[in-house]
């Protein structure tokens, strides 16, 4: 199963969303939270396409693997500076 996180600056943590649409793709996301589950992927390619739908200058989108724990990202769902789990930084040029 996949999830899609949103970045959130304040707290410089990725936080699991609810994303919101019908058959015509997604139109918004809310933060879950208890009563307000994430949305699970069957696929990394359906949760793509949400995310596309959702990429905006706004905010910054990744998928996570939920067996391995493992996030996936493009090149533009960096935020501008973010620490690694291994102490390393990554800067988006």
């Amino acid at each position: 199963m996949f999830r899609m996180q949103v970045w959130n600056e304040g707290s410089r943590v990725y936080q699991d969303v609810r994303v919101r649409g019908d058959h015509l793709g997604a139109q918004g996301f809310d933060v879950a939270q208890p009563g307000v589950p994430a949305t699970e992927y069957d696929s990394p390619h359906a949760l793509q396409r949400d995310k596309d739908d959702l990429q905006d200058e706004k905010h910054v989108f990744c998928g996570i693997d939920t067996s391995s724990g493992k996030r996936f990202f493009d090149n533009a769902d960096f935020p501008p500076q973010w620490e690694t789990e291994e102490g390393g930084s990554h800067e988006n040029a």
